[in-house]
């Protein structure tokens, strides 16, 4: 990288590494998009997100034409179950996360209000009701695990565009909301960095360009970096093998 001020300075040393990162992050399970088009074939779909429910079975999920939430899974012999309907009203893309240190898979979504709803897959195939976790989103929430901890955080665009956070912690409370600021121009995106406990995320900003954050181990998290180029959609990021 050239010309790097001192308020990248930290970016530069670490150059190396930030050439092995791959704008290609998916849900860890890139092999899932030749599957897709075997899974489209009753309900309108409006849009769609894959994850791989503890165990081996892959599950589609994507917001039905009446914009509720609808399901469907490939078994482990490559057939597809029929559609199943779980229900709520999204005003967006769902967003599934295995909850660490468990056989839970959760759901995340923007509802009618535009605030964060999620649901859950229990271990025995059933699924919870419908919880409101709050907050004011203005775009799709996403989930990481914070890397060495059985923690579930959760980043959404807030309604003045900055990033919010809040996390579940390994009882199934969650925290309250929490700013850490920014002003972007689409939804964000998280990833652990290769052979750390550091969590990334990245972003669009105002100016189109990309910008950065990253939680410490400690649980602080650095203040923006500025990492340049001129985007036109959202990033997103993958450890190459």
């Amino acid at each position: 990288m050239k010309n790097c001020g001192k308020r990248e300075e930290r970016f530069c040393t670490e150059a190396t590494t930030w050439r092995r990162l791959r704008l290609v992050f998916g849900l860890a399970v890139l092999a899932m998009v030749a599957l897709s088009a075997q899974a489209q074939t009753a309900t309108g779909v409006n849009t769609k997100t894959y994850a791989q429910v503890p165990g081996s079975i892959l599950q589609l999920f994507y917001r039905g034409a009446d914009n509720s939430l609808y399901t469907r899974w490939r078994n482990p012999d490559g057939s597809w179950c029929g559609e199943q309907h779980l229900g709520g009203i999204l005003n967006g893309d769902p967003f599934a996360a295995r909850v660490p240190g468990t056989n839970i898979l959760q759901l995340f979504y923007r509802g009618a209000d535009n605030s964060v709803y999620t649901r859950w897959r229990n271990p025995d195939g059933t699924w919870s009701s419908e919880q409101n976790l709050g907050g004011i989103l203005n775009g799709d929430p996403i989930a990481a695990q914070v890397p060495g901890s059985n923690i579930l955080q959760l980043f959404y665009r807030g309604a003045d565009n900055s990033v919010y956070t809040r996390w579940r912690y390994p009882n199934g409370m969650w925290s309250s909301e929490q700013h850490l600021g920014g002003i972007l121009n689409g939804d964000p995106i998280a990833a652990q960095v290769p052979g750390t406990n550091v969590l990334q995320l990245l972003y669009r900003g105002a100016d189109d360009s990309l910008y950065t954050r990253w939680r410490n181990p400690d649980g602080s998290w650095s203040s923006e970096q500025h990492l340049g180029g001129i985007l036109n959609g959202d990033p997103v990021a993958a450890q190459v093998p």
